[in-house]
């Protein structure tokens, strides 16, 4: 890990971290969506390791989308509209492309994109804008009013609801603050960070979830608890307060806070996700178990298209030369077309009794 003599960590590896985070927390919690904690246990024991395909990590639409949005950000500069229309053509071509994991938001927004309806966004509370949001924080960590402006616009090209919007704005602020402090920061450090972060938000529920989440990670509460009182639904609400108390209670080692978010069910890869990116902002991707990041796929929105997006980001950052990493769209077809019958057969599996 490099660190600067100020003590933060290089700007390339917390950008990674977001990155890499998202992927593994969504590709440990691909298995395990929709299931309970005990019914994950049955079937596969303690998840931490990759279980749907072999011990080949895949994300799901919040890697992908995730990248599509920081491919957007290359190409525009960070320029709200362009990285907008940006990244409404990306979600065209994503959803051409067959995707074999997406909410029915997304997936009708998609759809409003290719009919050439201006306004894409879908009266929706799902936590479809908030899974991808944390890159926008890490980018844009030392311009909070251009970062709520282009979180806010990204966001409501799926998802109009305010609970969604403001979920969205909280994933990016919160990743700004982890991106921004230093390396060997402590969760109670954290917590205080996050509090004033919270008191911003509009929505009073999701205010009311997220100071819910901080107070169970504050007294230590258990796993079950939390699941319990905050829930673990795709609902934004839902999604945000146990990904935050996941974060806070056991993120100061990265992985456990992914492993328990991930193990406990419900909407699994977007919780996943989503502590993911956010431990990865705060500890950097070299404090990841490496050798798991080396099992993620090597194709689109692989491990190698990840690092390509990392690299050329903090070289816009830096106001150096960058390229728009690409990415092979007819083999992403093809494979998603070839998870349809893993993914029926995972299914199938989930239904035994045993």
């Amino acid at each position: 890990m490099e660190v600067s003599s100020n003590g933060y960590v290089d700007h390339l590896d917390k950008i990674r971290g977001v990155l890499f985070g998202t992927a593994l927390g969504d590709a440990l919690g691909f298995p395990c969506e929709n299931l309970s904690a005990k019914r994950i246990h049955q079937i596969f024991g303690r998840v931490e390791s990759f279980r749907i395909l072999g011990d080949l990590g895949y994300g799901t639409d919040d890697t992908e989308q995730t990248a599509l949005l920081a491919t957007a950000i290359l190409r525009s500069g960070g320029n709200t509209e362009k990285c907008v229309a940006a990244f409404k053509r990306s979600l065209a071509g994503w959803f051409l492309r067959l995707p074999f994991s997406a909410g029915a938001a997304t997936l009708k927004a998609c759809l409003k994109i290719l009919l050439f309806i201006p306004t894409s966004g879908m009266k929706s509370a799902g936590n479809g804008s908030a899974m991808r949001a944390s890159i926008v924080g890490v980018i844009f960590w030392s311009d909070t009013a251009h970062r709520n402006e282009l979180g806010s616009a990204i966001a409501r090209t799926t998802h109009t609801d305010q609970r969604a919007v403001d979920g969205a704005l909280f994933c990016a602020n919160f990743a700004a603050v982890l991106c921004k402090l230093p390396v060997d920061t402590n969760s109670e450090i954290i917590i205080r960070n996050c509090k004033g972060i919270i008191e911003a938000i509009k929505n009073d529920e999701l205010k009311l979830a997220l100071k819910t989440a901080v107070s169970l990670a504050e007294s230590k509460a258990s796993i079950q608890t939390a699941i319990k009182q905050l829930k673990i639904t795709g609902y934004v609400v839902h999604t945000l307060s146990f990904a935050l108390f996941c974060t806070l209670r056991f993120g100061d080692e990265p992985f456990e806070a992914i492993v328990e978010s991930v193990n406990a069910g419900g909407d699994a890869d977007s919780i996943g996700a989503i502590t993911g990116a956010w431990v990865g902002a705060w500890h950097g991707a070299s404090k990841l178990p490496q050798a798991l990041l080396q099992k993620l796929n090597d194709g689109p929105f692989g491990k190698s298209h990840l690092e390509n997006l990392a690299k050329n980001l903090a070289a816009q950052m830096k106001g150096q030369t960058y390229e728009i990493p690409d990415y092979n769209w007819f083999y992403a077809l093809l494979r998603n077309a070839f998870f349809i019958p893993v993914i029926l057969a995972h299914l199938v599996r989930r239904c035994m009794p045993f």
